[in-house]
C-alpha cells in the first residue's frame, strides 16, 4: 500500500483496488497530484468529504464496493472525465452531479438506482447528466419537462421541489 502510494507522485496514478480498505484512507486526500484513482474491489461503505480535495481527478472508480450514497463534495472534482460507480449500493446520485461539465463516461451499473430513474440510466451518461441538470434546474423555475423519458414510475427526488408544475 505504502510502496503504491509512493510510486504514484511520478505515474500520478495510483490503483488501490482489491487491497482490503474499509474507508477512504484520510492521507489520500493529500496527493492532489493524482490523476487517476482507483479504489476498486474494496469494502468503502462511505466515503469521506475529504476526497472533494483530489481536484486534479480525472478518472475515479470506486466500483465494487458497498457504497449506500455517494457525497455531493464529488462534483468539487471538476475535472472529472470517467467515475465508476459500478457493483455498489446506491439508490440516488445527486442531482448535482449535472454539474460535472467534462464527465463523458459515467458507470452505474449493478445499483439500485431509484434516481434517476432506469429508463435514464440506461440512456447513457449524456441523458443521465442532462437529467440531473433538469432536476436542478426545477428547483429554481418549479417547472420540470420529463414527457419525452417515457418513464414508468414518478421519481423520488420531485418530492424535494415544490411546485414543480
Amino acid at each position: 500500500y505504502l510502496r503504491k502510494v509512493a510510486k504514484s507522485k511520478q505515474s500520478r496514478s495510483l490503483d488501490l483496488s482489491c487491497v482490503g480498505l474499509w474507508s477512504f484512507p484520510p492521507e489520500l486526500s493529500r496527493l492532489k497530484y493524482l490523476t487517476v484513482l482507483s479504489l476498486t474491489g474494496n469494502s468503502i461503505a462511505e466515503l469521506s468529504p475529504d476526497i472533494a480535495l483530489l481536484t486534479a481527478l480525472v478518472e475515479l472508480s470506486l466500483a465494487d464496493n458497498s457504497l449506500k450514497q455517494v457525497p455531493v463534495d464529488l462534483c468539487r472534482l471538476t475535472n472529472l472525465t470517467d467515475l465508476s460507480l459500478i457493483d455498489n449500493e446506491l439508490s440516488s446520485i445527486p442531482p448535482e452531479f449535472g454539474h460535472l461539465k467534462l464527465l463523458k463516461s459515467l458507470h452505474l451499473d449493478n445499483n439500485d438506482l431509484k434516481t434517476p430513474p432506469q429508463e435514464v440510466v440506461m440512456k447513457g451518461t449524456s441523458e443521465v447528466l442532462a437529467y440531473l441538470r433538469r432536476i436542478m434546474g426545477a428547483r429554481d423555475s418549479r417547472a420540470l419537462e420529463l414527457s419525452f423519458l417515457d418513464l414508468r414510475t414518478f421519481p423520488v427526488e420531485y418530492l424535494g421541489i415544490n411546485g414543480v408544475k
